[in-house]
């Protein structure tokens, strides 16, 4: 298949939550910064494909995307300013492929494996931000952040699931699964500095799950992140006012009980 596409995302407007004492209308109205909105053009040629009686289905695709005034989150990280969320626009492109195997070599024995790559790059991304001097007034100054990657893109990310369906001499069945989830470093944020980046990182999650015969009740025991692999999933830099950087960091080791009833 052959597709493209077009679409957009509505403005925005930056606003701050307080306004300084004895400012006019003007002055409040600059600070009111507006955010344009968002256009894409998209194409993607794949395939589809199943053999040996569904017993091998594998799926590919590549595709390609061009941004005009791309929407960015980031956080306002100047001198004298509260650090509030705020959307940048920058121009980018993108270019991935991704793929998908599902096998049954056995009975009740189902490998399914995904791969995702992308190569993405900011092309015009200039944004003017308030930076502190040695001496004097703290003075605007542009940061070019063009040929950086898209923030929170990884240049690779894989999957692995193993379902192994064993009966049960018509007291229902078990399903043990295995899953192996891979994904690449990732920048949190458009400046691409590895402090506030993740490096590359690997999580295993496993599951035992009952089911009746008649498969409308299942009982299931899952554990996630089973090595406590420590890994972040976002960032706020705050070190132009604050001197730090926040992190939100991904869940520990966590495990439960799930029932399930269909009717």
């Amino acid at each position: 298949y052959l597709s493209y596409g077009h679409g957009f995302k509505g403005g925005h407007f930056n606003a701050g939550l307080t306004t300084k004492g004895g400012q006019n209308q003007d002055e409040i109205k600059q600070r009111i910064k507006a955010v344009d909105p968002e256009f894409i053009d998209a194409v993607e040629f794949g395939i589809r494909s199943r053999w040996f009686d569904d017993r091998l289905t594998l799926n590919g695709a590549v595709f390609r995307y061009w941004y005009k005034d791309l929407q960015v989150f980031d956080i306002v990280n100047e001198v004298g300013e509260l650090p509030l969320p705020q959307l940048l626009n920058g121009d980018a492109k993108i270019m991935g492929a991704e793929a998908e195997l599902r096998v049954k070599p056995l009975p009740g024995l189902l490998i399914s494996a995904n791969m995702g790559w992308l190569d993405t790059e900011f092309e015009e991304f200039t944004v003017t931000k308030t930076v502190g001097q040695p001496r004097g007034s703290p003075k605007p100054q542009d940061f070019d952040y063009r040929g950086n990657r898209l923030v929170a893109a990884p240049t690779w990310n894989w999957s692995v699931i193993t379902n192994y369906e064993i009966p049960l001499f018509g007291w229902g069945s078990l399903t043990p699964q295995w899953a192996l989830n891979y994904r690449s470093k990732v920048y949190l944020d458009p400046q691409q500095l590895d402090p506030i980046s993740q490096d590359g990182y690997w999580i295993h999650n496993a599951r035992i799950a009952y089911r009746t015969p008649d498969e409308r009740i299942e009982l299931a025991f899952w554990v996630s992140n089973i090595f406590e692999q420590e890994y972040k999933v976002d960032t706020f830099d705050l070190t132009r006012e604050g001197n730090s950087i926040l992190e939100a960091w991904g869940e520990p080791r966590t495990f439960g009980v799930t029932l399930s009833l269909e009717w």
